[in-house]
């Protein structure tokens, strides 16, 4: 019984880990075209309220 407590908490760390990565990855795709926008606005300096706003919480 306790093994399968174990493999079970293992299983719920793994899950947690990679929705935490795949919430970053999201972060890092919504940066990225953030400052592509930007770029494309012709904006030399960086307008962080935009990059903000392209930021999913």
């Amino acid at each position: 019984m306790n093994s399968f407590k174990a493999l079970l908490s293992v299983k719920v760390a793994v899950l947690h880990y990679a929705s935490r990565v795949h919430k970053n990855d999201r972060k890092i795709e919504h940066l990225q075209t953030g400052s592509a926008l930007i770029q494309q606005q012709g904006k030399r300096e960086i307008d962080y309220v935009t990059l903000y706003e392209c930021i999913p919480p």
